[in-house]
């Protein structure tokens, strides 16, 4: 029998059980005391007919098919592979009680004399009484899709006399890109635990299950 291996994750409510079998891409068994899941059956995926019989061990030289945004290849073992068009850069959640998006907002002011981080600080007051988890990382991951990646720190010229020239890095600009995609409209499933708001469900649309 194939070797079964146990993992548990577990909180001082809450614990999380999955065995895993050798060479299945599922777990077998999955329970989080209150839902629990076996796994029935994996089965291969259905060759494509694109691919050939006599291809080599390399994946097939064809084109990748691309749709909806996802490009895939057929390889040569009749297998998809396949790979998002846009891969997500890495980026910060500028949490709100640290008040971390200042620092890019602040610069952006002193090159145009703007007051966002004025705005920001009333809006959105930085210190302890702010839940820890409360942040922009709704607007990080909007723009690590949206927007190209900044690679490099750039000199950006001021838009005021007499101000001198200041560098972005780039956490600075992925903090700008963050602030600008913060009010973008996104579809919700699920509701979130602990709010104050909606169902309340502890069970509604945890990561194990979804």
């Amino acid at each position: 029998m194939d070797s079964v291996i146990e993992v548990k994750l577990a909180t001082p409510d809450q614990t999380i059980r999955q065995l895993w079998r050798e060479g299945s891409p599922w777990p077998v068994l999955a329970d989080n005391g209150v839902t629990q899941m076996r796994l029935v059956d994996v089965g291969g995926a259905l060759r494509d007919p694109r691919a050939s019989h006599d291809v080599p061990e390399e994946p097939v030289s064809e084109s990748p098919v691309s749709v909806d945004g996802i490009k895939s290849l057929v390889t040569s073992d009749g297998l998809e592979k396949a790979a998002a068009e846009i891969t997500p850069w890495s980026g910060y959640w500028w949490p709100i009680r640290e008040g971390s998006l200042l620092v890019p907002l602040g610069k952006y002011d002193r090159l145009t004399g703007h007051q966002a981080a004025a705005w920001e600080r009333q809006a959105n007051p930085p210190g302890p009484d702010v839940p820890r988890w409360f942040g922009y990382c709704h607007g990080w991951a909007a723009a690590s899709m949206l927007e190209p990646e900044p690679d490099r720190t750039h000199v950006a010229p001021s838009l005021r006399d007499g101000n001198p020239r200041i560098p972005l890095d780039i956490g600075d600009q992925k903090g700008l890109l963050t602030a600008c995609h913060t009010e973008d409209l996104a579809n919700t499933w699920g509701d979130r635990f602990g709010d104050g708001a909606g169902s309340e469900d502890p069970q509604d649309l945890q990561p194990d299950l979804l």
